[in-house]
């Protein structure tokens, strides 16, 4: 499994429903909140307003400004291309609105329950973030201190990749989960 940003809120819990089903686990720019994390910052907030007021609500716009480097039109133009209207952006409104900012959230219980799988994990699990996310910023160190299986791994730090490091960074982590998948770790 390979999950990134939103992907992890869904992917790490699918890891922890499924564990038997994963044989290594990269995480890139990713957390798993639970709601008890406390004040996640002014950039949540203002995200979180962002997402719902926006209009038109642009894909291609969100993760341009999450990267260091300029984005080609044609790649902005291609994340914006599967929601031509409003009514097609409603999962992607729906997303933020998935991680717990308090204790009693909706998604609270089953992300504790995740972390309580995650904690016990001994399958190989790299993190590999960017050294520029303003987004998440040292969040890998939760997985590193708590799954066993993130622990010994040459977990990574991608030098000029900002919250969306497939577009900053591609090559390089392309390179990084290659090398993961083909280490063996048993």
């Amino acid at each position: 499994m390979v999950c990134h940003d939103r992907g992890g809120l869904l992917g790490l819990r699918l890891l922890a429903e499924h564990p038997d089903r994963f044989r290594r686990v990269v995480a890139t720019n990713t957390v798993l909140h639970t709601g008890d994390q406390g004040d996640m910052g002014p950039f949540y907030v203002q995200w979180l307003q962002d997402s719902q007021r926006v209009r038109p609500f642009s894909a291609g716009q969100v993760v341009a400004t999450g990267t260091v480097t300029d984005l080609d039109p044609a790649v902005v133009a291609a994340y914006d291309a599967p929601f031509p209207e409003e009514e097609y952006v409603q999962g992607a409104r729906r997303f933020p609105l998935l991680i717990p900012i308090t204790p009693e959230d909706e998604a609270a219980p089953a992300n504790r329950k995740a972390w309580e799988v995650l904690e016990g994990l001994r399958t190989p699990f790299l993190c590999d973030f960017s050294d520029r996310d303003f987004v998440l910023g040292r969040a890998h160190t939760a997985f590193r201190e708590r799954v066993p299986g993130a622990q010994g791994q040459p977990h990574t730090t991608i030098t000029g990749g900002g919250h969306f490091v497939q577009e900053d960074q591609g090559p390089r982590l392309a390179a990084v989960v290659d090398d993961f998948i083909r280490t063996d770790t048993r």
